[in-house]
Formats: C-alpha cells, structure tokens, sequence
C-alpha cells in the first residue's frame, strides 16, 4: 500500500495496525479503500474493486469513461483526488473501443472552426509549458480547461470534418494533461487520462496519437517497476506505430528496447535500440524534429545500457542526449542530466557527478514539478555521505539554498 501510495504521490506509512483496525471495522477514509484494492489486486492477479472489500463505493468501469459521458451527481472524469495506478487497468489497453469522446446526445449551437483553433493553441501553451517549466504550473489549469471548456464543446453539433479535427486535437491535449500528471508523479490519475486519450484515439481510427499514447503508458510502466506491462506496451505502440513518420517509429524502438532491458530480455533489447539508432539517422519531413529523436535514443540507450550493467556506456549515452537536446525541451534535458550525474557518483567520478549536478540545479532552477524535486532529494541522499567533501558540500549548499528559496515562491506561476 504505502509503494501504491508513492505512485500516486501520496507519502503513506501504513503498517500491521492499521490493518488490524481495518478487519475490525474501522473505516478508512478515501482514497485508502481504493489503495488497498489495487494493493489486494496486485497480490491476486485479478482485478478486486473497492466496494468489493467492503470499504468503498462502486468504481468506474474497466477501461475509462468517456469524456463527453454526463454523470449526474458524479465527479468529473478523471478525477481530480488521487486515485491508484492500476495494473488491471493496463490489461484492458488496447480494447478500448467504445469509451471515445462525444457519445453523449449532442445539444447547443453548431461547433465552428474556430473552436477547434481555440483548443489547438490552448493544447500547444500547455505543452510548451510543461517542457519549459514542468507540471505545476500547468496541471490544475488544463484540468480546469477540460472540464469547463473541452466538454462542453464536444457535446455540440458539428460537421463531420470539424468533429474530427476536435476529437483530435481533445486527443492530444488529453495525453499532455496525462504527461503533466506523470511528470508531477500523480502516477494514477496519469494513467487515466493516458488511457482516456487512447481509447479516444482508436474510437477515431489514429493509429499514430494510439503509439504516442501507449509509448507513454509503456515509460510509465517501466519507471514505476512494472517491466512485464511495460514490454507488452512497447510492442502494442509499435505494432499501432508501423506506419508513422521515422522519428516516431525510432522513439518506439527506442522504448521496446529500455522496456525488454529492465525485463532482462538483452537480446530483444539489443535488437531494437539497433533499429532506433538507425531510424533516428534518417531524414523524418513529418512530426518529429530529427535533434530531438537523437536525444531521446541516447537516452533510450543509456537505460538499456545501465539495465544491462554497462554504466560507462549509459554515461557517455546521456552526455550525447544532454548535448542533443533542443532547447525548447528543458525537461528532458534536465531530467537526463541527474541521471547523468547519479550514474557518474556510483562509478566513483564525483567531482564529474558534482559538475553535472551543479548544471542540473542551475538549468532546472524555473522548474515545479515533483519528478525535478524528486531529483533533487536523490541528489542530497547520494552526497550526503561526502557532505565533507569540499565539491559535495557546495551542491549540497546549492540544494539547501533551492529549497530556502521555494518556500517564498508561490504555488503557480
């Protein structure tokens, strides 16, 4: 329970007597009973809701609501609360036909191209932000957008081309409030917007969002420790992918291949960072800047490297994907360069690895989100045993500095 409770970014310390309260009668309040159903689940190898422990109150379905569904009386989906991240769940992907967007009756004024520009550039700002600056800012206002706005016009008449080009672009601002979710590691509410957005994608026959979706559900897997449905993930993505641009189909490999190494499949893991590498050297005229995709697959390459024990090679991958990353990618570069850094402490190279993190602190200065705090406290942990290190204890200075300074600073921005 209390592992289930991290995943959703909850700092729970359950222990034996508070399971002793439990069989006597006592109650826990929400979201406990969901915890411990999913925590019963996993033991079990079947899915056992909260209502059926005797705690809680019907769930949602397996596989999602829609996000167009009226629920009268009943929360907005997904919601807002912590919720569990759920294995089960995972085994309902891809069979999601039916949960899309819009199958609720339709009703207002006829929807006009210019709702549908209004939605792309509202999707485009919250991406750019979450790559610039992290979740936090970001994450309650896109919640709030989708409720208050993106519904509402997805119940509105429309012709077929428009509600298609607004089911599409709901699709993708749907995955990026789950990718906000992930990055502030509210690990299951993540998944529910991650598997609403794929369920809304197949309804509308996308097969490329459907790969992008499930790519994510696979690293969500894989970085919470769950390497079985991470693989199973990776290989539905580039089954969907097959027939996307070369930068996209070289993230999927990319992916297959750190998800096969965290399961120990080193020959499966080979092969297909082989196959990334080589697509991420082709010329990609479609969606995925070709700098970008570099980055990506040496970050690909040093997960599969590290899971395979190689940690020289995993070092010099991340330093190749810190060189390559674009600017406007400050997350992805910043989240390499603690991993950079912690891989460099275990290998003895601590000045390196005080380098690297003096870079991290200073790049990821403007960030809020809990995955970049989350590095910051690996970062102390690590150097603590060096904090009379003359080097160790000017990062450890920097890290107490930050967190003097975020005190003062408000929640949002």
């Amino acid at each position: 329970m209390n592992r289930i409770g991290r995943e959703m970014g909850l700092d729970l310390h359950y222990a034996r007597p508070s399971v002793s309260q439990w069989l006597g009668g006592v109650r826990p309040r929400p979201p406990v009973p969901e915890v411990i159903a999913e925590a019963i689940s996993r033991r079990l190898g079947r899915r056992v809701t909260a209502e059926e422990t005797g705690f809680g109150v019907p769930g949602p379905r397996r596989g999602g609501y829609d996000l167009g569904e009226e629920r009268p009386g009943g929360p907005a989906w997904p919601p807002k609360s912590p919720v569990p991240y759920s294995l089960d769940a995972l085994a309902a992907v891809p069979d999601l036909s039916g949960l899309g967007f819009g199958s609720a009756r339709e009703r207002g004024s006829a929807l006009a191209a210019r709702d549908v520009r209004s939605v792309a550039t509202m999707t485009e700002m919250f991406a750019c932000t979450v790559a610039q600056f992290g979740a936090s800012p970001a994450r309650k206002a896109m919640q709030s957008y989708i409720d208050t706005k993106l519904r509402p016009l997805l119940l509105r008449p429309a012709k077929p081309g428009v509600r298609w080009e607004l089911l599409n672009t709901a699709t993708r601002m749907v995955r990026v409030c789950g990718y906000a979710h992930y990055d502030d590691e509210a690990h299951g509410n993540a998944q529910r917007y991650y598997l609403l957005s794929a369920s809304a994608a197949i309804a509308i026959s996308d097969t490329d969002a459907v790969a992008r979706v499930l790519r994510l559900l696979s690293m969500q897997a894989r970085e919470l420790g769950h390497a079985a449905p991470a693989t199973r993930l990776a290989r539905l993505a580039l089954e969907h992918g097959r027939n996307s641009g070369t930068g996209m189909r070289a993230l999927l490999h990319g992916q297959l291949s750190a998800a096969a190494a965290t399961a120990a499949d080193g020959k499966t893991a080979d092969r297909h960072l082989r196959t990334a590498k080589k697509l991420a050297g082709e010329p990609d005229g479609r969606t995925w800047p070709g700098v970008l995709t570099g980055a990506y697959v040496s970050y690909y390459e040093a997960v599969t490297a590290s899971h395979r024990g190689d940690r020289t090679r995993a070092i010099t991958a991340l330093a190749e994907g810190v060189r390559r990353c674009p600017a406007d990618f400050a997350r992805l570069r910043v989240i390499m360069l603690a991993r950079l850094a912690e891989l460099q402490a275990r290998e003895g190279r601590l000045t390196a690895a005080c380098r690297t993190w003096s870079q991290f602190l200073s790049q990821s200065e403007a960030f809020r989100s809990a995955s970049i705090d989350t590095a910051v406290r690996r970062a102390k942990a690590i150097l603590h045993p060096y904090r009379y290190h003359e080097t160790a204890a000017e990062i450890l200075a920097q890290i107490a500095h930050r967190h003097r300074h975020d005190r003062v600073l408000p929640e949002t921005i």
